[in-house]
């Protein structure tokens, strides 16, 4: 070898070491900018399969149900009083969840903190709707989809837990988990739920997550294309659900063999069969369902994750 030869040898060595270099530091780069920020940690107060946050408004303490089917976040009437909120009727708003519909007004507090983290821009619905109770007492509210879908979540029902992240950009987030993910992709419906699919019987059907709801739920036109007719489902244990308008009796508890979610199966789920009414979904998995399972709502980037406990 000449001493040029030599010389490009080496530059060319030299090169390749800098270019993997290079690449190895973009990597780790873009891998650290994968990470979500945190923004708040808050600690959820569970009870009868129910969570909890606790906030203030207005310097006022408040306990509001973290309902992710909720489209939007809502105070009860007697809330926003004991806060000293005045409540707005210009622009009065019909709010429909399962068991009916109510009429609301809006209250706008200057002050929402939750976590130690002030938001903006923040207002809620007030009616007089019944919720469920905490410390013997109904809820103050609930906090919806409006102000929830601002941010990632981390909802860990076992650790007592809800994060709030900066919304990520990645593909691939990193996830602070200490178990593996299973993700599946999802879209955001104009009832600003997370929607993705989830398997049952062989069929593929449109499911969110309700943290709102106690126990998780089938759409009674769906369960029938599954082959539940009402001479089977009589054979079922019969059930009432409450919802914001009035209690829903006549339904029935029905026992699946399997439901396949993000690669994952829950086995032999028990779902209330109901008539839902929804125009996005036809499953809601609910509080029985993550209270064996750790959820990652990433509502920018179409996306919820699932780690098994």
């Amino acid at each position: 070898m000449t001493g040029r030869s030599a010389s490009r040898a080496i530059l060319g060595t030299g090169l390749l070491a800098a270019l993997l270099c290079a690449a190895t530091l973009a990597g780790a780069q873009a891998a650290e900018g994968c990470r979500p920020v945190e923004r708040a940690r808050i600690a959820l107060e569970v009870e009868h399969g129910s969570m909890f946050v606790p906030m203030t408004l207005d310097g006022g303490a408040a306990s509001l149900l973290l309902d992710t089917g909720a489209e939007r976040t809502l105070l009860r009437t007697a809330a926003a009083a004991r806060l000293g909120l005045q409540r707005h009727d210009t622009y009065s708003h019909i709010v429909a969840g399962f068991g009916g519909a109510v009429a609301t007004g809006e209250v706008h507090p200057k002050r929402v903190t939750v976590g130690g983290l002030a938001m903006s821009g923040f207002f809620a619905l007030v009616a007089d709707v019944s919720l469920a109770t905490h410390g013997g007492q109904p809820a103050d509210g609930l906090l919806g989809g409006d102000v929830l879908d601002a941010f990632d979540l981390d909802i860990d029902m076992s650790g007592r837990t809800l994060t709030l992240y900066a919304p990520g950009d990645c593909a691939a987030p990193i996830l602070p988990w200490n178990q593996p993910a299973h993700g599946t992709p999802a879209h955001v419906s104009l009832r600003r739920h997370l929607v993705f699919d989830v398997r049952i019987g062989g069929q593929t059907l449109p499911a969110f997550v309700d943290t709102g709801a106690q126990a998780s739920f089938i759409a009674a036109d769906a369960a029938a294309r599954l082959g539940l007719d009402a001479a089977a489902l009589r054979q079922d244990p019969e059930v009432s659900a409450h919802g914001i308008g009035h209690v829903t009796g006549g339904l029935r508890l029905h026992r699946f063999d399997r439901l396949e979610v993000a690669g994952l199966t829950w086995a032999q789920p028990v779902l209330v069969v109901a008539p839902l009414h929804l125009d996005d979904a036809d499953v809601i998995l609910g509080a029985d369902f993550l209270d064996t399972h750790r959820a990652w709502f990433a509502y920018r980037g179409r996306e919820i994750l699932f780690a098994p406990r």
